[in-house]
Order: structure tokens, then C-alpha cells, then sequence
């Protein structure tokens, strides 16, 4: 499967016990092996709260969904970021702004 980055940035991110994270709205590429390294995940567009996922963190790729395993978020796999400069913490999915 295939999907067009239009299309990426819109997918929607959820635990595999299905609690919505968000959607994908970015992504960083390791250049040498041309691969996706990790998605940026925003719970809507307003939001200052971020999530990077790693591609190793996904049990399953859709065209409609991309689902994170339920450990992933326990054992802080899913780091938060406040702001495109603040140094990333792990987050424990409580509401912070």
C-alpha cells in the first residue's frame, strides 16, 4: 500500500484499546535510508500539545488509521512535545496545554 502525503497527514492515530491520540500532521525522514523515522501526531489543529511516534511503536498501518500498541503509552514510548523547540519528556496522556 501506498499513500500520498495529502493523505498521510490526515491519518488518525489511536492505542490499540482505541483511545484517540490524534492526527498525524508531520513526519521527519532518515535521508541515507530514505524511511520514515518518526510521525508527529496532534490531538487537533488548535492544540500546542505533539506526540512522536516511531515507526517501531505501530501494530498496524491503514489507509484510514494508524494504531499504537497499548504498552507503547505505558511505558512512555509516545513522548509529548510543548513546542517545535522544547526538548521532548515523555507524557502520560493527561490533558496539558
Amino acid at each position: 500500500m501506498r499513500l500520498d502525503l495529502k493523505t498521510l497527514k490526515y491519518l488518525e492515530v489511536e492505542t490499540v484499546s482505541g483511545k484517540t491520540l490524534g492526527h498525524v500532521y508531520n513526519l521527519e525522514i532518515e535521508i541515507d535510508g530514505q524511511a520514515v523515522v518518526q510521525y508527529w501526531v496532534k490531538p487537533s489543529f488548535v492544540s500546542r500539545k505533539e506526540y512522536l511516534v516511531s515507526r517501531d511503536q505501530i501494530v498496524e498501518f491503514t489507509d484510514r488509521k494508524i494504531i499504537v500498541d497499548d504498552a507503547v503509552v505505558r511505558d512512555g514510548g509516545i513522548e509529548a512535545r510543548q513546542s517545535a523547540s522544547a526538548k521532548t519528556e515523555p507524557a502520560a496522556l493527561s490533558e496539558r496545554s
